[in-house]
């Protein structure tokens, strides 16, 4: 995840990205330069259906959590936190 100073999300960048660079560019190109700057992003309240959904438009494995009112970070949903989830669920 991408924070500016005042802990808004304003970009996703994959290890996909990067590798599709050269190393030697590596001290041309800039985070902004790679950085996925249209992403999903999911409230707090939102269900878990909603997040799943959006996780399969979404080209990470990972969804940020943010504050509807002021637009920080809260955290993050993972596709593996998502599986352990629903394995839990299911033994139960």
């Amino acid at each position: 995840m991408v924070i500016d100073a005042n802990n808004k999300l304003v970009g996703l960048v994959s290890k996909r990205e990067i590798s599709k660079f050269h190393k030697k560019t590596f001290d041309e190109i800039t985070i902004s330069d790679i950085m996925y700057k249209k992403f999903h992003t999911v409230s707090p309240d939102e269900y878990l259906y909603s997040v799943i959904q959006k996780m399969n438009f979404h080209p990470f494995d990972i969804i940020p959590v943010v504050d509807p009112a002021n637009e920080n970070v809260l955290g993050i949903v993972t596709t593996q936190g998502i599986m352990n989830l629903l394995t839990e669920s299911t033994k139960s």
